[in-house]
């Protein structure tokens, strides 16, 4: 499945997704791994799916996910904090900010 087919197209910006309170935000940032891909909404917020095998989500897991969940453990960690940027790679995430 293309990545381009996982983000809303219409012009309300959201869609039904079971896993994030039954909407997906527009994404700002995205960032596609080999097997991941992560993103960024308008908020700062990050999103983690595809193969969740080495913990490489974020999602406390190893499982595997078809639809954008929200990276939930991340925020509670950082509280407050706003991502501005992310990073998927093959085995391994990264999230960024500018804030402290």
């Amino acid at each position: 499945q293309e990545a381009s087919s996982l983000l809303p197209d219409d012009d309300d910006a959201t869609t039904t997704n079971t896993t994030t309170n039954n909407t997906v935000p527009r994404f700002r940032s995205i960032s596609a791994g080999k097997h991941h891909v992560l993103a960024i909404d308008s908020e700062g917020r990050v999103y983690a799916w595809g193969a969740g095998d080495m913990g490489r989500l974020g999602l406390s897991d190893k499982k595997h996910r078809g639809v954008p969940t929200f990276v939930a453990a991340l925020h509670a960690e950082a509280r407050g904090v706003v991502f501005d940027a992310v990073i998927a790679r093959e085995t391994y995430s990264l999230a960024f900010s500018s804030t402290s």
